[in-house]
């Protein structure tokens, strides 16, 4: 295969997804410490394209800071009962949860990515009974 000088000079557009609702899987999760000192949660999305094909990588942050986020990420994923209950959402409850994201773009230190609009819980992931662990 012929590599062309070209390439280098494309963006990762062909791995951007326009606006819109995706499904998507919590690839890791991890506990640690904003830059302000709060507890945080570093999100990576598996996110699929919606027609059968790739998967990419969206990252997030859950920090007490955006309460609406953290509560619309826990019902979209199946984990509502941590906020009608004032449970404890840790890192590890995090992992291999599944749910609908709406995504859009922006423009970060001239780069285009995709970027987490807001978790969809219309139709949140129902977690089986007894069953509150990821794997």
């Amino acid at each position: 295969m012929q590599i062309n000088k070209d390439w280098e000079t494309e963006t990762d557009s062909l791995f951007l997804l326009p606006e819109g609702k995706y499904d998507f899987e919590v690839a890791e999760a991890i506990a640690g410490t904003s830059r302000k000192g709060n507890e945080m949660i570093s999100l990576t999305l598996h996110v699929h394209d919606g027609k059968g094909g790739a998967k990419i990588f969206v990252y997030d942050w859950l920090t007490p800071a955006f309460k609406k986020k953290v509560v619309d990420f826990c019902r979209c994923v199946g984990l509502g009962d941590l906020v009608d209950n004032s449970g404890e959402l840790t890192a590890e409850r995090c992992v291999q949860r599944t749910g609908v994201v709406h995504l859009n773009q922006e423009e970060y230190e001239g780069t285009k990515r995709n970027r987490v609009d807001r978790y969809d819980y219309d139709n949140p992931q129902k977690v089986p009974e007894g069953d509150d662990m990821p794997f």
